[in-house]
């Protein structure tokens, strides 16, 4: 008579697939084999210039204890090859020459066993000034900006597109289009969304994934600015005629506000309180909760206007030639001083204490905030149209006329580098958050690559 086995059969079934399936496993790691060896690979590979000739490696291991890494190097484009071995997640390169790439891959050894490489990674030494790539976009590049992480960029066109670059390879991630010019564009502090305003008569709001609109508001005529709070709660927009408060998460609308004239630039105080606008007769200070002018100064033609990082001041640029600081709690004017061309850009300097000014008749200047005294003047020679400082305080960069990029020390004003000519005029530009890259844009759609991003230092950088 036939007897029933003492073990389940389904168990045994189970015991045989899973011997059966270790030992024909090729890797796996030997303190648990149920993971896999992509899980036990190091994983976000780093590097921090230490000087020119030595760069520190970092790295993170999540899943196992790791007895030793593996370090492999290629120089340019050789195979990789051991390199070194090390027990921390982080390797010291002490051999490095500035005329070649490296290229970087980690891996993890337990118990004769090694895990899969990490990404890999490749570093350069990149020289001021120097570009590191170009894009192609039809039209004039009227405005740019990038996230805060420093990683997209993005440029408004005068062939109504707006597109997304990817700031490590300069690849295009999506564009999108308006039906007219776009004549300015925001980021928000999240970086996930940008806001634009065209000659179509919208202002839009774009997620910056994917370039999905989010929403859209419709003015009067020609909306020429927009930008957002800096708590991302709302978006300003400036027309022609008129000043729009809305909900940035919704397009829903604050305030509205009639103005004469085109409102060529709008700012936000740092609380998010108020809400300055730059327009064809005055500068004008609206209360965001209720829209209620909080006071008004005569300025004819104002083209920039900007609050200090403090709140405290407020500073107007125009077509007659002339900078002005108000008070931006009663609007008493503080101080003025001419230059010989039209203003064209503002900017503060983190220091607080410092304001730049951009003019038509080539020069950059850099003003006491308090007092209106000049610290210096630096002359370009082609006109002065777009202006930025950097995040980390060290230098201010132009875009010209003559076609060029020049970047001055910010205490001093002397020259530090000149990039090689663009397409045609540089009408904006933009320093990243990190203070690395500068993006800027001039060009008609002949040029064929108006959009281009220069390194703004000497430096070891990881490269595409």
């Amino acid at each position: 008579m036939w007897n029933k086995p003492t073990l389940p059969l389904n168990i045994i079934l189970l015991a045989v697939w899973l011997i059966t399936g270790c030992e024909t496993r090729i890797w796996r790691n030997p303190l648990d084999p149920n993971i896999s060896p992509a899980d036990w690979a190091p994983r976000k590979l780093t590097f921090y210039m230490l000087s020119p000739t030595e760069v520190e490696l970092r790295w993170r291991q999540y899943a196992t204890q790791i007895e030793t890494y593996l370090i492999e190097r290629a120089r340019d484009e050789n195979l990789f090859r051991d390199y070194g071995m090390t027990s921390e997640c982080v390797f010291r390169d002490t051999d490095l020459q500035p005329d070649y790439r490296y290229r970087y891959r980690v891996r993890g050894i337990m118990h004769d066993k090694e895990s899969e490489s990490c990404e890999p990674i490749t570093i350069g030494y990149v020289k001021m000034g120097e570009m590191a790539w170009s894009g192609a976009q039809d039209g004039y590049i009227y405005a740019v900006g990038v996230t805060p992480d420093s990683r997209t960029a993005f440029t408004a066109s005068y062939d109504n597109s707006v597109c997304a670059w990817d700031m490590m390879s300069g690849a295009r991630r999506w564009e999108v289009r308006h039906n007219a010019t776009v004549w300015s564009l925001d980021v928000n502090a999240r970086g996930d969304r940008i806001c634009t305003a065209s000659g179509d008569r919208t202002v839009r709001v774009w997620q910056v994934s994917d370039g999905r609109q989010k929403w859209s508001v419709t003015g009067n005529d020609m909306m020429w600015s927009v930008c957002f709070s800096p708590d991302g709660s709302m978006v300003a927009c400036g027309g022609y005629n008129e000043i729009i408060l809305c909900n940035a998460g919704t397009g829903k609308q604050k305030f509205h506000a009639d103005q004469t004239g085109p409102i060529k630039k709008v700012a936000f105080s740092p609380d998010n309180r108020y809400l300055a606008v730059g327009g064809h007769e005055e500068v004008r200070v609206y209360r965001t909760s209720n829209g209620a002018t909080r006071w008004s100064a005569a300025h004819p033609n104002v083209v920039d206007v900007t609050f200090s990082l403090d709140g405290e001041r407020i500073v107007s640029g125009g077509e007659d030639n002339r900078i002005r600081c108000w008070s931006a709690e009663s609007g008493a004017l503080l101080w003025e001083n001419a230059v010989a061309g039209q203003i064209s850009s503002l900017v503060c300097h983190p220091d607080r204490a410092t304001i730049y000014s951009g003019s038509w008749d080539g020069r950059v200047a850099a003003w006491n905030i308090t007092d209106g005294v000049p610290r210096w003047t630096a002359f370009l020679g082609g006109r002065v149209y777009a202006l930025d400082c950097s995040a980390d305080s060290s230098f201010v960069v132009a875009g010209c006329g003559d076609r060029t990029i020049r970047a001055l020390d910010a205490s001093t004003g002397a020259p530090l580098w000149n990039s090689s000519p663009h397409p045609d005029e540089v009408r904006a530009l933009k320093i990243t958050p990190n203070s690395l890259k500068v993006i800027s844009g001039g060009g008609l759609a002949a040029a064929g690559r108006p959009v281009r991003v220069w390194w703004t230092r000497n430096s070891w950088q990881q490269l595409p």
